[in-house]
């Protein structure tokens, strides 16, 4: 084992002579770690304080950046699994929609509706429905039609849209 013990024995006098009191301080318990500003054993410049604190503040950060990085990657990871998800639970309420349907025309034929009244029945009740949906998604994309914000860009005869862009 007096391998292993000679590479420590010089790395504590080397850590003697850091920890040993510059000229300027009053003793080693003055200095709470090594001092960054000592690279050459001289006292800290101007150039050394600027150099260290660039130094913190590209420390600093990267080190955003990486929490930055490591948000984006768990939202968008969390983003692709909601979309799984939603197509999921789509497919399944398709299923029950149709399982729906099925017991529905079941139970118009076991009370004694012929077939083709039952399936003319079901074909009203999905085209009402689709009419339904259809109406509502082309109301909603009103919605998307940006009539403020073509306001601001559209051109405005001298002096008519100035009262308007003063009170906003």
């Amino acid at each position: 084992m007096p391998a292993p013990e000679e590479p420590v024995a010089p790395a504590r006098n080397t850590e003697q002579a850091e920890t040993a009191p510059s000229p300027g301080s009053t003793g080693p318990e003055t200095k709470a770690g090594p001092d960054p500003s000592s690279r050459a054993g001289a006292d800290p410049t101007v150039s050394n304080l600027l150099s260290d604190w660039f130094e913190a503040v590209a420390a600093r950060v990267r080190g955003q950046a990486d929490l930055v990085l490591a948000e984006t990657k768990l939202a968008l990871s969390t983003f692709m699994l909601m979309i799984f998800l939603t197509i999921l639970a789509a497919g399944a309420l398709l299923f029950a929609w149709a399982f729906f349907m099925v017991a529905l025309a079941q139970v118009s034929l076991t009370i004694g509706v012929s077939p083709l009244v039952t399936a003319l029945a079901l074909l009203a009740v999905h085209g009402l429905l689709a009419l339904i949906l259809w109406r509502t998604a082309n109301g909603l994309g009103r919605n998307m039609e940006f009539r403020a914000t073509r306001r601001l860009f559209t051109p405005q005869p001298d002096g008519a849209g100035v009262t308007d862009r003063n009170e906003g």
